[in-house]
């Protein structure tokens, strides 16, 4: 948050959907999904039955009545969040999208096991075939000639949940917004997954920031990673136990 007066929730999501990032004044509200989103999810054809969450759907942030501590209680939360699931539409045509996974930070338990179902989610559920494992954390996003990025299938990806450590050499530093959405442009990437702690989610955003400057179109995914279990929100990370 910028100040004591200006505090982000979540709610205020309309600068971080990409029909409405650009030009969106304060970012306060939902976007429609439902009418922005044009593609329909591959799921709906391989699994007709299943129930898909509608895109405005919350879990309500503050579930007590006559809160003896509501005065303790992050405001952030109060709007409601965004349920997770599986949508109907979705943004991406999943023809047109390239991803990079990179874990960033120290080594925690279950960093393969996270490349590994991302990997087999997109591929198998969504038919992305343009997957790329990013290593040395942001070191190489922002210089991938030292780094280059390893193509993951799921046969690439198998046998890794049963190792230790990182497929893709977890690390700390490098990070150059500039530097990486420049090298992701040129890689036609367009969707990241930055697997990390606190610092790895506070650069993912600052990122964010950089894209939403020069009008890049990135989708930046934040998935939680820490022993220490302190990325703020989260009641438990991966890797904490």
């Amino acid at each position: 948050m910028a100040n004591n007066d200006v505090v982000e929730t979540s709610g205020h999501l309309l600068k971080h959907h990409l029909s409405t990032w650009q030009g969106c004044g304060d970012g306060k509200g939902f976007p429609e999904e439902e009418m922005f989103n044009k593609v329909v999810n591959p799921l709906v054809r391989a699994w007709p039955d299943m129930n898909f969450k509608n895109a405005n759907e919350l879990v309500m942030g503050h579930i007590i009545e006559n809160d003896s501590k509501a005065g303790l209680r992050p405001p952030a939360l109060l709007p409601g969040c965004v349920r997770a699931n599986a949508c109907r539409q979705i943004w991406w045509e999943p023809s047109t999208v390239k991803v990079g996974i990179v874990t960033c930070g120290g080594l925690c338990p279950g960093l393969n096991s996270i490349i590994r179902g991302v990997t087999n989610c997109l591929w198998r559920e969504y038919g992305v075939r343009d997957i790329f494992g990013m290593p040395a954390g942001y070191n190489g996003l922002s210089n991938p000639e030292k780094f280059p990025p390893i193509k993951l299938t799921p046969e690439v990806v198998a046998e890794i949940h049963m190792k230790g450590g990182s497929m893709l050499k977890a690390a700390r530093g490098g990070f150059d917004a500039e530097k990486i959405l420049d090298n992701l442009q040129k890689l036609g990437v367009n969707m990241v997954f930055l697997v990390g702690g606190d610092g790895t989610q506070f650069a993912g955003n600052l990122l964010y920031t950089a894209a939403l400057k020069r009008g890049q179109p990135i989708s930046i995914i934040g998935i939680p990673k820490s022993i220490d279990n302190d990325v703020v929100m989260f009641d438990k990370t991966f890797g904490f136990d």
